[in-house]
């Protein structure tokens, strides 16, 4: 797991056998966008996990899932922070059964 501004800064190693998580309460971060383009130049599979249906992310990913959290009131409201954390929980645990 690794920031997307991170990511993009070190221009870490992707590959094509990679399948690369974005996640966004709004779907249009632009570091993560950046970084989403950044993966699908190197060939990875992109999954999106936002909370906006359309979103530049939603677009932009192969395949992905919204977390239906409603709409955002506060900065930092816990369920648009709690819920891609479940989500992500469920990808991994899908992914080892």
């Amino acid at each position: 797991m690794e920031l997307a501004s991170d990511l993009l800064d070190r221009q870490g190693p992707i590959y094509r056998e990679d399948t690369a998580f974005f996640v966004s309460q709004s779907g249009e971060t632009a570091d993560t966008l950046q970084a989403l383009e950044y993966a699908k130049s190197c060939g990875a599979l992109c999954v999106g996990v936002t909370n906006t249906v359309g979103s530049a992310i939603a677009r932009g990913t192969h395949c992905g899932v919204h977390i239906n959290a409603g709409c955002e009131i506060g900065v930092a409201s816990t369920k648009v922070l709690h819920l891609p954390f479940k989500m992500s929980l469920k990808f991994l645990l899908f992914s080892h059964s």
